[in-house]
């Protein structure tokens, strides 16, 4: 009965240590992972700071985007009424304000959804370089630079 219970005790400890032995193994690999995910979100905050340090307008002005996206959604929480009267005069205003789009928004089915200024900006130094703006019509996006003449 020794014998027997012997073995039975070297196999429950041969089969927890096998169990110990892949549970340190997953925990390396979690542990792996949270290494990698904390250096990446170290990454994404030192460029979110870089970012926000830097200024979108030769005046130093910053631009927050939650002010962004804030001026977005009310924008869009307009009531349907005033909104189709919109799209309505965009049209016509479009026409007016862009040179050689009238073959582009003869479609009358094609409607104005949201037009607004923007600003170009240059991908690498973040300098401001022309003034557009921007149309979102119904089935595409115009973005007009606007020309001043001399």
């Amino acid at each position: 009965m020794t014998d027997e219970a012997s073995a039975q005790m070297k196999k429950a400890i041969f089969n927890n240590f096998k169990l110990f032995i892949d549970a340190s193994k997953a925990v390396t690999v979690i542990a792996a992972m949270m290494h990698q995910l904390d250096h990446q979100l170290v990454e994404q905050k030192r460029l979110c700071s870089a970012l926000a340090e830097k200024s979108l307008f030769q005046e130093g002005t910053q631009i927050c985007l939650s002010q962004i996206l804030g001026h977005i959604v009310d924008k869009a929480s307009r009531d349907e009424s005033h909104e189709l009267s919109k799209m309505n005069s965009g049209i016509s205003s479009l026409m007016n304000l862009v040179d050689g789009v009238s073959n582009l928004v003869k479609d009358s089915a094609r409607q104005l959804l949201f037009d607004t200024d923007a600003i170009e900006v240059n991908p690498s130094t973040y300098t401001k370089q022309s003034y557009i703006h921007l149309f979102v019509l119904s089935d595409y996006i115009l973005i007009a630079k606007m020309q001043y003449d001399s």
